[in-house]
């Protein structure tokens, strides 16, 4: 199911950094899936970014900020 999300561009709700690789960050998209991504430099918890899903797993999807 979260396949069909690869290529697409989610809003996520930024949390904070991820909790098995602190260099990348999590956030939550719409459909309240987690979503881990390299953030920008400044980005802040709370905040909307536009992330482009990459690849998807069972339970987390991966991506690279877009904006």
């Amino acid at each position: 199911m979260n396949q069909r999300l690869v290529g697409t561009v989610q809003e996520v709700l930024v949390e904070g950094p991820s909790l098995r690789n602190g260099k990348r960050w999590a956030g939550r998209s719409p459909s309240n899936k987690i979503v881990v991504f390299d953030p920008p430099q400044g980005l802040q918890p709370g905040t909307l970014a536009q992330v482009r899903i990459t690849r998807a797993a069972p339970q987390t999807l991966y991506g690279e900020w877009v904006r």
